[in-house]
């Protein structure tokens, strides 16, 4: 409460708190994505799907922690057998990699859980070549990025 000509006025502070909290969440869910950054997916075989940002986001594990699929992953799907996934090459990457890729370039990867192996195809056609040789079962299908 404040003097003001003899007569006392009342402040309301809520209404300026209640924009002060506002400013403040818009501030943290925009900041470095917000709520979407840095967050991590656990997948069959010791595999963990990363999302840092929209261009940064790829998947690694295996038995030795050794595997990667790198920047970007568009799309991908598992199962207790299997990850699929469809990457866009990209040299922005924050996690190491010396796998060569032709930027830009979509590569499908088939990961094997039970071998502990990491297949890539450079085509639709050859990654379908793939599914087939390893068995795919064929309910588990990538969804469009």
């Amino acid at each position: 409460m404040i003097l003001y000509n003899g007569e006392l006025l009342k402040i309301e502070y809520r209404s300026g708190i209640l924009q002060l909290l506002l400013f403040l969440g818009c501030v943290l869910l925009t900041s470095c994505g917000g709520w979407l950054s840095d967050s991590t997916e656990d997948l069959a075989g010791n595999y963990k799907y990363v999302f840092e940002s929209r261009e940064n986001s790829f998947i690694y594990g295996g038995v030795k922690e050794q595997k990667v699929i790198p920047c970007t992953v568009e799309t991908y799907t598992y199962s207790s057998d299997f990850i699929l996934a469809q990457q866009k090459a990209s040299k922005e990457c924050v996690f190491p990699h010396k796998i060569e890729q032709e930027e830009e370039k979509v590569y499908f990867w088939i990961i094997d859980i039970k071998n502990d192996a990491l297949y890539r195809s450079d085509s639709r056609q050859a990654y379908e070549a793939n599914r087939n040789c390893l068995h795919v079962p064929e309910e588990l299908q990538l969804d469009k990025p």
